[in-house]
């Protein structure tokens, strides 16, 4: 609730608004705004809930226009001081002297937020890297309790696992430096009263935690399979090149032994040393023929050498056997589509040109379906008798056999209206 003047002096009209009263609207500075949308199940926005704003301007709503919120509206101030007034207002300052009272229970305004979001996620992973569960890698020893402010101080409120007792870690949350936590917990187990209904529930929390130990469980797991993988592909790596290079040893020589050509006996080691190597090259010298998975496979490959082959000469036969076939196929097509072209006869042969030219391409029902639209276009008459004379029908009107059912009905007509003369 604020106060506000409106002069009537200079604009009479607006006597309505302190009279009547009327519904009103604010506006809230953009610059100050503190504010966040809740979600639904389905994760689409429900509540936009207001931490703090600066009231920029009211405004005075048309008599027809409905306030954002119910209730928000312009009256007349009047202020009595009537006996139950003065006992209400008596009770309420004797309750804010009982809370402002050093040892008094505080009430802290509720900060906005939800499990799952940027400030949720940002205290979570602080509270369990600086403060770990050692019983449990993926928890702190610290439960989320509240996220509170206090004169522009924002703060969560977290509850020792092991004694229950409650901490308070001050924090700042803007968007340059983003969640910025203070040093060191402030213990409020004295001050603090939980509220009668929790900030967050304990089940969504408890959702929260086994979901966050799953992923990092599959997220460790994943790593350690890269590792282990990366591990493998370097020490085959280091094998390949040893038996790349078998000569790397040549040049090696026991620790405390010193280079002598010659043993005192006449004997040259280096020579002795060359025999030796060369015998270990023949030992490590191998034939592919030796290597049993290397002869199966070899097998396998002939066998299906072998089976391509016949499936081969089997196609060879078949192509062979239907090739007449096809050709008395094709030929019996072309014999059907040349005795439909000729049913065509009163088509000229230009008429015809397409369906001849093309006469491989078309069905019988193609060029069926294509004559037929020329003669249409071109109101040809199907009549083979076109210049055949066509006699008159006649009847014997003298005989008075009317009953005759081979007698048209309008000829049986006209003999009645002869007989009725």
């Amino acid at each position: 609730m604020t106060e506000g003047y409106i002069w009537t002096g200079q604009y009479p009209e607006c006597q309505r608004i302190i009279d009547q009263g009327n519904n009103q609207s604010m506006e809230l500075d953009e610059k100050t705004l503190n504010a966040t949308w809740t979600k639904d199940d389905n994760g689409k926005p429900k509540f936009f809930i207001i931490n703090e704003a600066i009231i920029s301007k009211l405004c005075v709503l048309g008599e027809e226009c409905e306030p954002c919120f119910e209730g928000s509206q312009i009256t007349k101030f009047s202020l009595t001081f009537d006996e139950d007034f003065k006992q209400k207002l008596f009770s309420m300052m004797n309750d804010l002297k009982e809370l402002i009272k050093e040892g008094g229970t505080k009430v802290f305004s509720r900060y906005a937020v939800e499990i799952g979001d940027n400030l949720w996620n940002s205290l979570w992973n602080y509270t369990l890297e600086k403060y770990p569960d050692a019983d449990n890698a993926y928890s702190s020893v610290y439960a989320i309790e509240g996220v509170c402010e206090e004169d522009s101080q924002k703060f969560a409120v977290l509850q020792n696992r092991a004694d229950n007792k409650y901490y308070r870690l001050n924090f700042s949350l803007n968007e340059t430096d983003g969640f910025v936590p203070a040093d060191a917990l402030i213990e409020v187990t004295e001050s603090y009263t939980p509220a009668a209904e929790p900030q967050f529930s304990l089940e969504a929390v408890k959702t929260y935690e086994t979901e966050y130990a799953s992923k990092k469980k599959a997220e460790e797991e994943d790593k350690n399979n890269k590792d282990n993988k990366s591990n493998s592909d370097n020490k085959s790596e280091g094998k390949d090149n040893d038996s790349d290079n078998p000569e790397d040893g040549k040049d090696k020589k026991p620790i405390g032994k010193k280079d002598d050509p010659d043993d005192g006996k006449g004997n040259n080691s280096d020579d002795d040393g060359n025999k030796d190597d060369e015998d270990k090259k023949k030992k490590k010298k191998y034939s592919l023929e030796d290597v049993t998975e290397y002869q199966e496979l070899k097998t396998e490959y002939e066998e299906l050498k072998s089976k391509y082959a016949a499936l081969e000469t089997e196609k060879n036969s078949l192509t062979e056997e239907i090739e007449p076939l096809r050709k008395f196929k094709l030929a019996s097509e072309k014999k059907d589509k040349e005795a439909m072209i000729a049913q065509f006869y009163m088509l000229s042969d230009d008429d015809k040109k397409d369906v001849i030219d093309n006469i491989d391409k078309y069905s019988v029902d193609d060029i069926e379906a294509k004559l037929s639209v020329i003669c249409v276009r071109n109101k040809v008459s199907f009549d083979l008798d076109e210049n055949k004379e066509t006699k008159p029908t006649t009847y014997n009107l003298n005989n008075g056999e009317d009953d005759d059912e081979s007698i048209p009905a309008w000829v049986k007509a006209a003999l009645k209206y002869e007989n009725a003369r």
